[in-house]
């Protein structure tokens, strides 16, 4: 009995504690709310890097002309070239039908669906060879493929799904912070790691607290500890100091972004984000334009399709999910893709005046109500991943009908072969 009365008056104690140090009165419903949303955005990252490839350890190791990539050491899912998706592109055979896609994160996720999107539009049963990753955006694309082709790759169709990352990390991710908007997202960040303990260190414990952080907060929700008041103060109060040790390494980091070298940063960007806006697409358009002329003087055949994203007005109508979750204009993407892409649309002309195979896919789900985005930046749930691989699967079987489809009385033709 007395041990009851000792935990009945910590418990009232805790009741105390909260309503004196946070100022408003303890609730079971706010602490769940709280863990859930941890969780929730915990899931939300890894799902979106299982769609691309990858689980578990995905460190990142710099790459001579991807420019990153992930060390294969540490991912079994990966070939020796260390993308996701990229084993057989040297042990096929002549008959294979050999498919390379590029781009960035939702060409990872699409991908995986490929295969089947592109036996169902009326191709043959492809050999897939996966090298988009999050966060690519051209030059990378022109740098892989000419890597690929320089090492002795062959196929047959290359598909280039890109536009999101163009749009808007050379502002967010590289001119905000002096880096050249050419080179590869954060290359700050990435380079100094190399050398500087004190980056590598900053990193890790970035890394350690934001996993610490959502596995405590995961377990505390299935534990019945959660129905104790004492123990959701103590969770409470150890949280607090998990986003206190994220935000301190967070901002050891911004603090590193001022010490600018030619190595970690390049040339210096273009003074306004409408003038980086730009030259990116200007990059983007010339970048499309040579991945055409490399596929052409190889015999492959190329499709470029820009992908839809939530940003741009009109593109689709929400559902309440989406509305309440994956549209904030206000966040760090949100805030700049519409008028990204707005430069992309003014590049595209020259795309098309090239001769290349382009596409313009941002109002593939202008009718389409259903919930197709899962988070506030860009990416797809299994529907919309589906949806947009069939769309991109019809457009690579139109660009090759021509050189599929048999002339009377005779068999169906292969795929172009590439050039030796």
């Amino acid at each position: 009995m007395g041990i009851l009365v000792m935990l009945a008056l910590i418990e009232i104690g805790a009741v105390l504690v909260w309503a004196i140090t946070a100022g408003e009165l303890f609730s079971y419903a706010a602490m769940s709310e709280r863990r859930e949303a941890l969780v929730a955005a915990s899931d939300r990252y890894a799902a979106v890097r299982r769609q691309v490839g990858f689980t578990g350890r995905n460190h990142e190791v710099i790459h001579p002309y991807a420019g990153y990539v992930h060390d294969p050491d540490m991912h079994e899912g990966a070939d020796e070239h260390a993308w996701p998706h990229g084993g057989g592109v040297f042990d096929t055979v002549d008959e294979d039908f050999v498919v390379v896609v590029v781009g960035g994160s939702v060409a990872g996720q699409i991908t995986g669906h490929l295969g089947d999107a592109l036996v169902e539009a009326g191709l043959p049963r492809p050999v897939i060879v996966g090298t988009a990753e999050g966060g690519y955006k051209q030059p990378q694309q022109v740098a892989i493929v000419t890597y690929l082709l320089s090492v002795g790759a062959r196929f047959d169709l290359l598909i280039n799904l890109d536009g999101f990352n163009e749009a808007v990390l050379p502002v967010t991710d590289n001119m905000r912070y002096d880096v050249s908007p050419h080179y590869p997202r954060s290359w700050n960040q990435r380079f100094p790691a190399v050398h500087d303990i004190r980056t590598a260190r900053r990193v890790g414990a970035l890394v350690h607290w934001r996993t610490q952080r959502a596995d405590v907060a995961r377990w505390m929700q299935s534990s019945s500890l959660r129905h104790s008041v004492t123990a959701n103060v103590v969770w409470s109060s150890w949280d607090r100091h998990a986003d206190a040790e994220i935000e301190r390494a967070r901002a050891g980091l911004r603090s590193q972004r001022g010490q600018r070298t030619y190595q970690s940063h390049g040339p210096r960007p273009p003074a306004t984000e409408a003038e980086t806006m730009a030259e990116a697409a200007r990059v983007w358009s010339r970048s499309s334009i040579l991945l055409d002329q490399l596929a052409r003087a190889n015999g492959i055949a190329y499709v470029h399709v820009l992908q839809p994203n939530q940003y741009l007005p009109d593109s689709k109508p929400f559902s309440d999910e989406e509305r309440e979750a994956f549209i904030r204009p206000e966040s760090t993407y949100g805030a700049v893709a519409a008028d990204g892409y707005a430069a992309l649309f003014d590049a595209a002309p020259r795309i098309l005046e090239a001769g290349v195979d382009y596409h313009d896919l941002t109002r593939l789900f202008a009718e389409d109500g259903r919930t197709l985005y899962e988070d506030d930046c860009c990416h797809f749930n299994e529907t919309g991943r589906r949806l947009l691989a069939a769309r991109v699967a019809e457009l690579a079987a139109a660009r090759l009908a021509p050189t599929l489809a048999p002339a009377e009385g005779e068999p169906a033709a292969q795929p172009p072969a590439a050039q030796p």
